[in-house]
């Protein structure tokens, strides 16, 4: 299982975007977490 994490911090908003990838059995899941400050 092979888990990508990215997090990009916008400096001029309140909102972090947390975007990662999750790779288990074969199958590609895209997921976006918006998380407000």
């Amino acid at each position: 299982q092979i888990i990508i994490n990215s997090l990009n911090l916008a400096s001029c908003t309140n909102v972090n975007i947390l975007n990662y990838a999750s790779f288990t059995n074969g199958k590609l899941m895209l997921k976006v977490v918006q998380l407000d400050s």
